[in-house]
């Protein structure tokens, strides 16, 4: 999945293209959790039978609403190719994590309230460019995070 990394120069420093950021936050579900149950009245803890993509438009004063296609189109957030992109990002990277976290044993130490693999994953664009950002934001996150740098460090 390309990015604006350019380069890690060190622990704290790293050389980025400049990018106009798409304000939406992409949600790829496999498990029916948090929200998607309450909405819809799926039992939490259901598996999907695909990923599911959800989006929300990043703003603040609004809390973050929930939006479809067709707002973001009407709204002039992404164009139908750009959401193409974004979408195929988001499900490469659903994907991905898929098979690393099978990979290391970590998928059977995941609940559904966690939403089991992929919470979200940010994705910003510029001309098509995206960089996918995996934002965990349920109250066992601290426990997701500390498995994942143990296994990073690895």
């Amino acid at each position: 999945v390309p990015t604006h990394v350019v380069k890690e120069l060190n622990d704290r420093e790293t050389v980025v293209k400049k990018v106009e950021i798409v304000p939406l936050e992409v949600i790829v579900r496999n498990v029916a959790a948090g929200s998607l149950s309450k909405r819809l009245g799926i039992t939490e803890g259901t598996k999907l039978p695909f990923p599911v993509i959800e989006y929300c438009y990043k703003s603040d004063p609004l809390d973050d609403p929930m939006v479809n296609e067709y707002h973001i189109r009407a709204m002039g957030l992404a164009t139908d190719e750009e959401m193409k992109t974004i979408a195929d990002y988001a499900l490469k990277v659903n994907a991905f994590l898929i098979k690393f976290m099978s990979g290391v044993g970590l998928v059977e130490h995941l609940t559904a309230r966690l939403f089991l693999l992929t919470k979200s994953a940010r994705i910003h664009a510029d001309s098509g460019l995206q960089r996918p950002t995996i934002t965990w934001t349920k109250t066992d996150s601290a426990e997701i995070s500390e498995m994942l740098k143990v296994l990073i460090t690895k």
